[in-house]
């Protein structure tokens, strides 16, 4: 059975504009953007609790479970599990976790396949990839610039970064327009949505679903 869900790890919900239109009033902020991914939810996560004598216990997980991996399965088919798997994650976050000293350290991101959520980004039978947008290391994150750079870094993939210091619009009608756009993983669909976060404070952070997908998929 697969551990409980790790403590130090948040799990991904970012929050409607619709929800919060008090952002809008706000003319100083400034806000990365990056395109919101039609995928599944993933998080990677490493923590040397003291019972593990300095070894890392390596978390992988869904949307709002963890997943075993305790045990090789043959024809795997675990979405979160292939991509540890291919990107050979827990090497990779446990190398840096020992570089920079990080007692815990997780990465999120989103899965595409051809068999996630009907292919909207069109991809050939049996492919999947992994894009990050969070990295948080000793429960400090990271911002989109430096999530992609780090990806880079390490030969993996980010949410595509379109804006690094942008002003939210002063209206909803306009907030809304603006998720509206052709998707940079395949730029003959139409996207999901965007995503802000606040260039001082990580914490603030949002969704911005296009009006075209909500009606698709009502």
């Amino acid at each position: 059975m697969p551990k409980q869900w790790p403590s130090y790890i948040k799990k991904s919900d970012e929050i409607r504009i619709e929800s919060m239109p008090f952002i809008l009033d706000d003319r100083e902020a400034r806000f990365e953007v990056t395109e919101k991914l039609d995928g599944s939810s993933a998080s990677y996560g490493l923590d040397r609790p003291f019972k593990y004598g300095g070894k890392y216990d390596f978390a992988v997980c869904s949307r709002n479970q963890r997943v075993d991996i305790s045990y090789e399965i043959e024809n795997d088919d675990n979405v979160w599990r292939l991509i540890a798997k291919k990107y050979n994650i827990e090497e990779k976050m446990t190398s840096f976790a020992n570089e920079v000293g990080a007692k815990t350290l997780y990465i999120q991101g989103e899965i595409i396949s051809s068999k996630i959520q009907g292919n909207p980004y069109k991809l050939p039978p049996g492919e999947i990839d992994f894009y990050i947008y969070r990295i948080v290391v000793d429960r400090e994150g990271y911002s989109y610039q430096e999530v992609a750079e780090w990806a880079e870094e390490h030969d993996m993939k980010s949410v595509p970064l379109l804006e690094t210091s942008y002003s939210v619009p002063d209206n909803m009608e306009n907030m809304k327009e603006e998720a509206e756009g052709m998707s940079e993983i395949n730029p003959k669909v139409k996207r999901e949505g965007l995503v802000y976060r606040h260039i001082d404070d990580a914490e603030i952070s949002f969704k911005n679903v296009s009006n075209s997908y909500l009606l698709k998929h009502s």
